[in-house]
């Protein structure tokens, strides 16, 4: 369990901290006007990934995992989108890469 006693964070915050593993880190930010604890969760890469307030609990952890879904589904639909408008250029670096290979075989024959 990691030495956390002496933090101004709520015991959800505290237990939130001794469930990371290893492939997360923290940072425990102080907000001077109210002195509410804000923790950063990033991941070993130094990825954001998320922050835990004072305020937050169960209920709001539930909240955070619907909004990041719904976050996901809205851009895997853009990503789709985008995609479908890329397919005649992907066609078309295909029939490239077709076309590079027959001369390739061409120009093999002639040696």
């Amino acid at each position: 369990m990691k030495e956390i006693r002496n933090l101004q964070l709520s015991e959800f915050q505290k237990e939130i901290i001794n469930k990371l593993d290893d492939e997360y880190c923290y940072k425990i930010l102080f907000q001077e006007q109210d002195k509410d604890a804000v923790i950063n969760i990033i991941d070993n890469d130094g990825n954001f990934l998320l922050q835990i307030l004072s305020s937050d609990d169960y209920v709001s952890i539930y909240e955070k995992i619907k909004n990041v879904e719904k976050n996901t589904e809205n851009i895997n639909g853009y990503l789709k989108k985008e995609l479908n408008r890329c397919k005649p250029y992907t066609e078309i670096i295909e029939n490239n890469k077709k076309t590079i290979k027959v001369l390739e075989l061409i120009l093999k024959e002639n040696k």
